[in-house]
């Protein structure tokens, strides 16, 4: 098979046509490409979705294309340097056992004494306190395996390492049910990133980076003036980070609440330095995992299932030198999704999306959109990304798929180039 794509199970799908496409941007896949196992209820893929398939994708790299050359790119959150794929992430992170460094916060432990199914958001926000921003060897907040933790948004800090053993849980009391004050008020209005635009709107479960001040006069486009900035934070150690957030697309929605003020689950905003790593991830109100105005950021290994509207899997939003592999996603939207902004708000901003590479991910079920979009391109800037075979560029466009039918995909290698502009399909 030409271009290097071959399919495990279902119908065998000719990647030569890929080829013709007048962007030409299929190319240089060094590996055998991507190894599909696509199959429907009916076992058959028509002749009118291939072809459509095939529209979709030529008008979006035509659109790719059109904003490589008349954009000009935005700037890096930490710097402008691009750094050699994998990227490392945290420094914390490099070694396995790099959370045994550094103080060590046990909040099952005096002084913090957490107990089994209690809210603990004051025992580990103070954990997080005491641990973070030490410097040198840092510090880990440390939740043991068989410990079922309750509690509200909390803040990072930096050189930290979370670590929530197999076996525990972080379980989100902001439910976004609307039958108490904490149902949403556990996830408190901060200055944040919401689709794309610079909002206010409910907390993550995670936080980083936060709005120190506030300009005066505002400007619309980013109103703010100090953000906290946060280096070299680790989530790790094969738990469950569970935001309980079912009824943020459900009650919250239903009775008046802005769908757009939801809150992220793990909201990682400005920070230098960050791996998230071996979690399982559940039930968030809105995006899963959104790194946005970040640098060196690996998320890898974790385990994303998500079943409501906009429960995207991985949005990396304005960062550079991402890497993110050997994730398992099923998710009710987008399983990842490349930002950078949009519209006016994302041109004034100028922080671009660049030098992105994911593999070895692999996407069990897809409720309601594609396995991998690049969205608001054409309005802001996302550079150094180039998708192998079978990847589909979308710019403003959603391709609807998965709703009707099963998919089952693996991503062996999706990457990123510095002009895709330049590329040329190889032949085998």
């Amino acid at each position: 098979m030409r271009g290097g794509g071959s399919v495990e199970e279902g119908v065998a799908i000719d990647s030569s046509y890929f080829f013709e496409l007048p962007a030409q941007l299929f190319c240089e896949s060094r590996r055998e490409g991507v190894r599909i196992n696509h199959t429907t209820t009916d076992g058959s893929i028509n002749m009118r979705r291939k072809t459509t398939h095939l529209l979709l994708i030529a008008l979006a790299l035509a659109s790719v294309l059109r904003t490589e050359a008349s954009s000009p790119p935005g700037n890096g959150p930490f710097g402008s340097n691009i750094l050699s794929q994998p990227v490392p992430g945290a420094a914390r992170a490099v070694r396995n056992d790099g959370w045994k460094s550094g103080k060590l916060c046990d909040v099952s432990s005096p002084p913090y004494s957490a107990t089994n199914n209690s809210n603990a958001t004051a025992a580990l926000q103070q954990a997080i306190d005491d641990c973070g921003d030490l410097g040198g060897e840092g510090g880990t907040v440390l939740v043991k395996s068989g410990l079922i933790l309750r509690t509200a948004s909390l803040w990072l800090r930096s050189d930290l390492t979370l670590k929530i053993e197999a076996g525990a849980t972080l379980l989100g009391t902001a439910t976004g049910n609307m039958k108490s004050l904490e149902s949403t008020g556990d996830a408190p209005i901060v200055y944040t990133r919401r689709n794309s635009l610079m909002v206010w709107a409910h907390a993550g479960l995670l936080n980083a980076g936060r709005c120190l001040e506030v300009k005066d006069p505002k400007v619309g486009w980013d109103d703010c003036k100090k953000w906290s900035k946060l280096s070299n934070v680790v989530i790790e150690g094969g738990g469950t980070l569970d935001a309980n957030g079912d009824e943020w697309y459900g009650e919250y929605v239903n009775k008046g609440g802005d769908s757009n003020t939801r809150p992220m689950m793990l909201d990682l905003l400005w920070v230098d330095g960050l791996t998230v790593r071996n979690i399982s991830v559940r039930r968030p109100g809105y995006w899963t995992i959104h790194p946005t105005f970040c640098n060196n950021v690996v998320v890898a290994n974790n385990d994303i299932v998500t079943y409501g509207h906009n429960t995207d899997g991985c949005d990396p939003d304005s960062s550079w030198n991402v890497y993110i592999a050997g994730n398992k996603f099923s998710t009710g939207d987008d399983c990842i999704a490349i930002k950078a902004g949009r519209d006016w708000s994302g041109r004034m901003v100028n922080i671009s999306t660049t030098n992105v590479l994911a593999e070895r991910n692999e996407f069990r079920q897809v409720r309601l959109c594609f396995f991998v979009v690049v969205v608001e391109i054409a309005m802001s800037h996302i550079n150094n990304i180039l998708f192998f075979f079978f990847f589909y560029f979308i710019s403003s466009i959603f391709f609807f798929t998965g709703a009707r039918h099963q998919h089952r995909f693996r991503n062996e290698r999706m990457g990123a180039q510095r002009d895709v502009s330049r590329l040329y399909p190889q032949r085998n």
